[in-house]
């Protein structure tokens, strides 16, 4: 039995120097996370001129990790770059800030995305095929705060977000075709709040302790009016308040 102990003691030793030797430090933009591997961002990054780097301004390769450290990623206006480009099932870690770019954080597949404000981004604050978004407060993205990016099969993926505030987007708050809330605020978002995307499926809401209103407040002529959710064909709602609902060519208030 001892020799065990020995051997358990000897290998999660092992293991943890590993684990600490995968650490890189996120000193530059451009600069890409090894598959599963950790970047820690050590200060504040600004990466506002998009001449000064290639890419990204941080790649997660697959399964890597970004941890924020209570830094921010300052990116440029008006250019295609990305804050945060994962590759597949990354992490983003906060406390912190990531501030413009193209998409603040953008995945493939999984991105799990937690303690992070995001802010000023062109076309999503968060976009991924599964993106879980926890503990974050997204705003002022002139796209959509949040998006479920279309699969393989051309359906929109789904959305998670747990004890978040995706406010004030100049678009709309959330596309998803399959969203789960809880103990989310959805508000003051010029377009739709949630509204889904194209798929095959039908649409699912599912909210929990979370609040859906003041959405629609500069709705553009196109749009035909924006409300606070749209298109969701099946809504499972629990301890939740919605303040309007697009049915039949218009908006219905509750």
């Amino acid at each position: 039995m001892r020799v065990l102990t020995s051997f358990l003691v000897v290998i999660g030793a092992l293991a943890f120097a590993a684990t600490q030797a995968s650490a890189v430090d996120i000193t530059e933009c451009g600069q890409e996370v090894p598959p599963l591997q950790v970047g820690n961002l050590v200060g504040d990054l600004d990466c506002s001129d998009p001449n000064q780097f290639v890419g990204d301004a941080v790649e997660l390769d697959r399964a890597a990790t970004l941890n924020l450290n209570g830094f921010s990623l300052i990116g440029p206006e008006g250019s295609y770059r990305q804050g945060v480009d994962c590759r597949s099932r990354c992490r983003v870690n906060g406390p912190g800030a990531i501030v413009g770019f193209y998409e603040g954080v953008t995945g493939g597949s999984r991105v799990e995305v937690s303690d992070v404000n995001i802010t000023g981004a062109r076309r999503y604050g968060i976009v991924a095929q599964f993106p879980i978004v926890k503990r974050c407060t997204i705003s002022e993205v002139r796209g959509a705060g949040i998006g479920g990016r279309i699969g393989p099969r051309g359906i929109h993926g789904r959305v998670r977000v747990i004890d978040s505030s995706i406010i004030d987007n100049i678009g709309d708050g959330i596309i998803a075709r399959r969203l789960m809330l809880r103990n989310v605020i959805v508000s003051g978002n010029a377009e739709h709040g949630c509204t889904s995307g194209h798929g095959l499926r039908p649409p699912v809401l599912r909210a929990r302790d979370s609040t859906i209103v003041g959405n629609g407040i500069d709705c553009p002529p196109d749009k035909n009016g924006c409300c606070d959710i749209k298109n969701y064909k099946r809504r499972m709602l629990r301890n939740t308040v919605i303040g309007s609902e697009w049915r039949g060519g218009e908006c219905i208030e509750f």
